[in-house]
């Protein structure tokens, strides 16, 4: 367990969440998020937002409906770099589902 230094929240190294003073939870973030994520800002800097032909050189998937499957767009074929990491990083498409019922309302 380790205790921040103002003692406001603890981080059990075998729970999923972390938890906040007063029983609040929140999700831990996986162990390599930040570096997939740095890399992905590296390869392709000053974009939030990675095309169908940079989506395919980061996985390794050679078809769209691959990409499609385990990944969500969020604006007309673009891919958001945070997003991308997590799901590289262990995180599922199935933990996204506040973001498939937003999907075609906003502007790119």
């Amino acid at each position: 367990m380790l205790i921040t230094t103002k003692g406001a929240e603890w981080l059990c190294w075998s729970s999923p969440f972390v938890v906040r003073k007063g029983g609040a939870t929140l999700p831990r973030e996986k162990t390599d998020y930040r570096a997939t994520l740095e890399q992905l800002n590296n390869l392709y800097p000053g974009r939030e937002l990675l095309t169908l032909e940079e989506m395919k050189a980061v996985t390794g998937y050679k078809t769209r409906n691959s990409i499609v499957k385990h990944f969500p767009s969020v604006c007309g074929g673009r891919y958001n770099k945070s997003t991308v990491a997590r799901i590289l990083a262990g995180g599922g498409k199935g933990d996204l589902k506040w973001q498939e019922k937003r999907k075609g309302t906003g502007s790119c």
